[in-house]
């Protein structure tokens, strides 16, 4: 559980213990049911979205739809990411090697590692990579920038910056 929002394991059992769906006749009414668990309380944000995403899968199983289907999407060939996380140089190494699988690498951060663990990462692949900062890490206080021909180094992150960078860049994605 992320610290930086004050859940815990214990308050989002604590937060579950307290819900009575009862009152629902079924799951579809995923709706209604939302809007009561809101209502509980103001906090517990991952313990509702566990609930939500639960509730989600659950009628998707009992109408045996997909999720595209059950919202009217278009189906999509979706890409899928690999969490790389914070370690040693040679570990990061092997698990973007181990990673092979997927199409995009999602590196942690941490703040005093982060070239490090970019460096270790693009020893071994070019894959797109995505930066998931650790939680409560500055990351707008500095934007990685890579590219083929300067390296690794640090800009200043303006928000026309960071717009013109995104837009020009094709091989790693900052998010924020």
């Amino acid at each position: 559980m992320p610290p930086l929002y004050g859940e815990t394991i214990e308050t989002a059992q604590a937060f579950i213990k307290i819900i009575n769906l009862s009152q629902f006749h079924s799951p579809l009414e995923i709706v209604k049911i939302g809007n009561y668990i809101d209502r509980l309380n103001s906090g517990n944000t991952a313990a509702k979205d566990a609930i939500d995403i639960a509730l989600h899968n659950l009628i998707g199983k009992i109408l045996n739809v997909p999720f595209y289907k059950y919202f009217n999407l278009a189906k999509r060939n979706l890409k899928t990411s690999k969490t790389i996380g914070i370690d040693s140089s040679e570990i990061i190494e092997q698990r973007v090697l181990e990673a092979d699988d997927f199409n995009y690498l999602k590196i942690k951060f941490e703040g005093n590692k982060d070239a490090e663990i970019i460096k270790a990462m693009r020893n071994v692949s070019d894959k797109p990579q995505f930066i998931d900062p650790y939680q409560g890490h500055q990351i707008l206080y500095g934007t990685i920038h890579l590219n083929d021909t300067n390296g690794i180094g640090l800009i200043n992150p303006t928000w026309d910056k960071i717009e013109s960078y995104v837009k020009n860049i094709n091989s790693f994605f900052y998010c924020f």
